[in-house]
């Protein structure tokens, strides 16, 4: 049996786990107690993993409540978040975008002194060209 000591350093932590969430789910299971499902960066992570959970398991599981950023949620916005994008995959779209522009605008620069020097060349053999004639 657990010390008073013991249950105040859990419910401390506990505290400390809930207060670095962002998103919070309440679920059941069918013959267990309640559980509580949280994700302290990610709540498209946590939605995911809910939400494909409750398909795979529709007999044993049930969702209760949802919290995300201070929100209450139901589980038809769990299942919208959890149709997004994770949020690594949107920062890479976002570096992908901001590269690309950064490439293009490389490219741009990098082709007026080139395109100059194929002109100078390009003057410099019809120079010697018809110099020959």
């Amino acid at each position: 049996m657990k010390t008073r000591e013991q249950k105040q350093q859990n419910l401390e932590a506990l505290t400390e786990q809930f207060q670095a969430a962002t998103a919070a789910m309440l679920v059941g299971f069918t013959k267990m107690s309640t559980a509580i499902a949280l994700s302290e960066n990610d709540p498209v992570a946590l939605s995911k993993a809910i939400s494909k959970f409750a398909k795979d398991n529709p007999e044993v599981f049930t969702f209760k409540a949802g919290v995300v950023e201070g929100r209450v949620v139901a589980l038809s916005q769990v299942e919208a978040f959890a149709s997004l994008p994770s949020k690594e995959v949107l920062i890479s779209k976002i570096m992908f975008l901001i590269n690309c522009q950064a490439q293009r605008l490389v490219t741009v620069l990098s082709a007026v002194p080139r395109n100059l020097a194929i002109v100078v060349k390009q003057i410099g053999e019809q120079k010697g060209g018809g110099e020959a004639a």
